[in-house]
């Protein structure tokens, strides 16, 4: 949401076309592979134990992570 946003806000800037879309797509790709070599790095550093907290919590759940915030409140 962060990159789609970037480029709707600074469209007074720069102009939103086509070029913008793929470089959001291109950017949330990018932004998806850093979090896949991260989990990596976490894996190798803590082992079974950041295993076994991948199982339990998803990578990328917005929806769920803006519910939980929405139930602490």
């Amino acid at each position: 949401m962060f990159f789609v946003s970037l480029t709707v806000f600074s469209s007074n800037h720069v102009p939103f076309n086509v070029l913008s879309v793929i470089g959001t797509i291109l950017l949330t790709i990018g932004c998806y592979f850093a979090c896949v070599e991260g989990e990596k790095l976490n894996v190798l550093k803590w082992g079974d134990e950041y295993k076994q907290y991948m199982e339990e919590v998803p990578r990328f759940n917005f929806v769920l992570g803006i519910w939980r915030r929405l139930k602490k409140k």
